[in-house]
């Protein structure tokens, strides 16, 4: 594991990936990435939908693998520290 890079999933969801979803199982799993900061909130959107495992599988996982994938390919040195100190001002509350 590193410090940014795609969230793991759990592998019954990883298990229903589509053939481009596999891609972002090729990076190192992180404790920080944007599509984590994205959707910080995710718990509180599942709440307001009828179906929350069916709307995490068709819409929120294929949004942040997205996001995941993006930040990957442009990755580097100035946009790990943003999203560092993005997840910091997260996590104290600014």
């Amino acid at each position: 594991m590193t410090l940014i890079g795609p969230r793991p999933e759990v592998p019954e969801y990883v298990a229903k990936y589509q053939p481009w979803m596999k891609k972002a199982l090729e990076f190192k799993p992180g404790l920080t990435d944007p599509a984590s900061l994205e959707f910080r909130d995710e718990g509180r959107l599942l709440e307001t939908v009828d179906d929350p495992e069916r709307y995490y599988i068709n819409e929120i996982v294929p949004s942040k693998i997205r996001i995941s994938l993006d930040y990957q390919r442009r990755r580097n040195l100035l946009s790990d520290l943003t999203v560092v100190i993005r997840t910091l001002a997260v996590v104290f509350g600014r």
